[in-house]
Formats: C-alpha cells, sequence, structure tokens
C-alpha cells in the first residue's frame, strides 16, 4: 500500500483497490473513511483537504507560479470515484522555484474546496509531482454560465463504464487554466482515501466557466464527489495576485 501511496496515482484515485470499501454514499462516505486500516489520516489528521477559504484572513505573498503546459492528454479514465485525465509530455510547473510535472487532472461536482465559503458547481485538481515525490495540486474553480469549449470534446469522450479509459488527446491542456494566475496556498492532504498529508494546495482564484450541461454530464457519470470541508487547524493560508 505504501508503495501505491507514493506514487501520483494516490490522488483521486485508488481506481480498483479498496473500491468496495469506500466512496461518497452514506454507507461508505468521508464520515467512514477513517475507519478503514491505513486511511486513519481521514479521521485523525490536523491538515485535511479540502478547506473553506476566507481572503480576509490570508497572508499577502508574491506569486511564485509559473506554468507550462505544452504536452497532450493520454486518456480518460473513469475509475469509479472520479473522471481522470492522464496526460503525457511536457507539462510543468515552477513553484517556488521547485519543478512538479502533471500527471493527471480529475473532476470533483461539486467543488471539494470553498473560496469565501462559496461551494462552486464543479472543479478540477490538477496533480503534479516533483523529484522527490511531493505533489502539488492546482484547483480550477467552474462556475456555471457559458459553456466551456475546452470540456466539450472532453465530455463527448468520457467513459460512463467504471474502470474503462478512453485513448483522447484533442485538448490544449493550458486552456483548462484562466488566464490569470492568482491563487490562495496551503498546506493540505489527499481529499480522497487515504487522506495522507503533505500535499501543497495552490487553489486559483479566477473560476472558469462551464454550462448546466457540461456540469451535468459530468455529475451524471461521477454523482456527488466531494469530501466535505475539514477544519483549518491554525494553518495559515497565503494569498498571491
Amino acid at each position: 500500500m505504501k508503495k501505491i501511496f507514493s506514487t501520483i496515482a494516490a490522488i483521486g484515485l485508488f481506481a480498483t483497490m479498496q473500491a468496495a470499501e469506500w466512496g461518497y454514499e452514506k454507507h461508505n462516505g468521508p464520515d467512514t473513511w477513517g475507519n478503514i486500516e491505513g486511511f486513519e489520516a481521514c479521521e485523525i489528521g490536523m491538515k485535511q483537504s479540502p478547506i473553506d477559504i476566507l481572503e480576509k484572513g490570508t497572508q499577502s505573498v508574491k506569486n511564485e507560479l509559473k506554468i507550462h503546459y505544452l504536452g497532450e492528454l493520454q486518456e480518460i479514465l473513469n475509475n469509479g470515484h472520479t473522471l481522470q485525465i492522464n496526460t503525457k509530455n511536457e507539462n510543468y510547473v515552477y513553484f517556488k522555484d521547485v519543478k512538479y510535472t502533471l500527471h493527471q487532472f480529475h473532476f470533483h461536482t461539486p467543488s471539494e474546496n470553498h473560496i469565501n465559503s462559496k461551494e462552486y458547481p464543479l472543479e478540477a485538481h490538477f496533480v503534479h509531482k516533483n523529484d522527490k515525490n511531493q505533489l502539488l495540486v492546482i484547483a480550477v474553480m467552474f462556475k456555471e454560465n457559458v459553456e466551456n469549449p475546452e470540456l466539450v470534446n472532453i465530455i463527448k469522450h468520457l467513459p460512463k463504464e467504471k474502470n474503462h479509459s478512453v485513448a483522447y488527446g484533442g485538448v490544449e491542456i493550458k486552456k483548462l487554466l484562466p488566464s490569470s494566475h492568482g491563487y490562495f496556498e496551503f498546506d493540505g492532504s489527499l481529499t480522497t482515501p487515504p487522506c495522507s498529508e503533505g500535499v501543497t494546495w495552490v487553489v486559483l482564484k479566477t473560476p472558469l466557466t462551464a454550462s448546466k450541461e457540461q456540469i451535468k454530464a459530468f455529475n451524471d457519470i461521477m454523482g456527488n464527489n466531494n469530501r466535505d470541508l475539514q477544519p483549518l487547524n491554525g494553518r495559515i493560508i497565503k494569498s498571491a495576485s
């Protein structure tokens, strides 16, 4: 299990492992995760994600995020918990002068993190890893409004059956981020079992749009797959313009 936890597959995944043991229903939802062996951090962790980001109490810092998404999509996977898009080639960011490579991104409906107590109907998590196997997640919120052109073709190729994947590469990944890269930063965890901590979160302040129909397309397949908000426990949230 520890070997799996150390890989990029750990966040938002556990596609086939213990699939019957955890989920988002009443009998196997977030309130029960900490009762499963190996997932104790979900119950006792002090730096858990997601959180409600209240901008008023944040600490202002300079922006240290540089994004270089030049590669492509590889496949779209329905792992039973989320719709995950695996990537290939040159997609990376520099955060505080450390290089993190993008390995996958996935979706939650509704959003897991909140901004100023606002829940969004859709949130994407872009999962990166550096050469020390440390994780950085960039979160992008989607608000309901006009259709998002980059989601159009992704939705057309979404696998509806669990544990199925579809090869697909027809989207520019960088267009799934807002042009403004102002962000909130905090120390957190995986939002799915095993809820391991030590994850750096970078939540972009500017949301993208998605139509009501697009949001419904994700939710029809995934259902509500958001973990409830976790206590801040004295953590400092940083804010960069």
